[in-house]
């Protein structure tokens, strides 16, 4: 196994340097988990036994970030323009409060470090000569493809609540299994998520649900449907969740959310309450495919007021929300297609016609911008073609008044 795309020069020129001055240097973490998988990596973190004083001294040449310094953070800008995370080996106190650990301090090794962290495929590291430090099956496990605690999973889950939904989230991400000892752990837990705090389950919940694996997210839904139900305070529906289970490489999460929800009395689930939970394009977006999830969309009338409400950007995810329903996909197709085609206008700005050419045959003030809706309307709804002449013709032979 070689570990050649992650240890590119830029990489190589990070770990030599802190080597060069006589320090340890590993690449930690999802970066070398990634690695391993063959998937992309976002993130390179680096863990080294130099203090973070030491750290930004020796890449005192480089373009160096400090807001992370109280925690020991330093972030390096490599020759690249990527950035990246080096942190010092850290010894973790005792967990008292579900999050914190009552101390930090910075020593020990690359076994120690690894030692504290949540699951095994995360517990894996790599020096700059591409030798693999596993203290923990974490290769095997990627190999198997489960989710698996670092040594005993309820102390662990017990130390930071958080790790609960983030043993789901990788189990969708990376469509792992969960290993049974962590999975029987996590139920036995499933109440604790109760206490995460909103903001960090938000995050969480919005990864999670972005997985393009949506059988294995119906899985997670259900067979830990006791954690979700806690976590959003309401019961999550089955059928909902078998629905999620068949789109194909989705990965909006509003969408999956909205077909999780869209019959429940949101008002009283816990994280959609918060106010973090949502941003207001994402909230529009909730809301609007909860309405059309809870309708059935007869005609092209009806459709098209959901096209519209979404915006030509989005229609694709109101065909993924309509996937069971043919007759209602038919119609959601065709505006698709006319879209696609440049046929579909989605305001009076896309009509062939202007305020100016209905000010030429007479028309004025409030009426313009009237006629101009209606007409927009009568094109969306294939009652008239988006061509400046019919338009016309159809005012001046219907004059609309309002």
């Amino acid at each position: 196994m070689t570990f050649d795309k992650i240890l590119t020069p830029e990489v190589a020129d990070i770990l030599n340097n802190l080597e060069y001055n006589g320090f340890e240097a590993f690449l930690v973490g999802g970066c070398v988990r990634d690695a391993i998988l063959g998937r992309k990596c976002r993130d390179v973190d680096i863990a080294t036994n130099a203090s973070a004083q030491q750290i930004a001294k020796i890449f005192k040449t480089y373009e160096i970030i400090t807001a992370g310094f109280e925690f020991g953070t330093i972030n390096v800008k490599g020759k690249s323009g990527n950035i990246f995370d080096i942190t010092p080996f850290r010894l973790e106190g005792e967990y008292l409060d579900g999050r914190h650990p009552s101390s930090v301090t910075f020593g020990g090794d690359i076994h120690t470090d690894l030692a504290r962290r949540d699951f095994t495929v995360n517990s894996l590291a790599v020096n700059l000569r591409g030798e693999l430090v596993d203290d923990f099956g974490g290769l095997n496990d990627c190999t198997v493809r489960q989710i698996k605690c670092v040594r005993e999973p309820t102390p662990r889950f017990c130390e930071d609540y958080l790790r609960i939904l983030r043993a789901l989230r990788f189990s969708a991400v990376l469509d792992f299994s969960i290993e049974q000892q962590t999975a029987c752990a996590i139920h036995e837990l499933s109440s604790l998520a109760a206490n995460i705090s909103p903001q960090r389950a938000c995050e969480e919940c919005k990864k999670l649900f972005s997985t393009p694996h949506n059988r294995q997210l119906e899985k997670l839904l259900t067979d830990f449907s006791d954690v979700f139900e806690t976590l959003f305070a309401c019961e999550v529906p089955k059928k909902a969740a078998e629905r999620i289970g068949k789109l194909q490489n989705e990965t909006n999460a509003i969408l999956k959310l909205a077909m999780l929800f869209a019959k429940t009395n949101i008002s009283t689930c816990r994280l959609f309450t918060h106010k973090n939970f949502f941003s207001k394009t994402e909230k529009t977006l909730f809301y609007s495919l909860c309405a059309a999830d809870s309708h059935k969309l007869h005609n092209r009338k009806d459709t098209v007021k959901y096209a519209v409400q979404l915006g030509k950007e989005r229609i694709h995810i109101l065909a993924a929300l309509k996937q069971s329903a043919p007759d209602e996909q038919k119609c959601i197709n065709d505006i698709q297609n006319d879209i696609n085609s440049g046929l579909f206008p989605f305001s009076v700005g896309e009509l062939a016609v202007k305020g100016t050419d209905l000010i030429e045959i007479g028309l004025s003030g409030k009426a313009i911008g009237c006629t101009l809706k209606y007409l927009l309307n009568c094109v969306q709804n294939k009652e008239l073609p988006n061509e400046k002449n019919t338009l016309l013709n159809y005012t001046k032979n219907n004059f609309v008044q309002f």
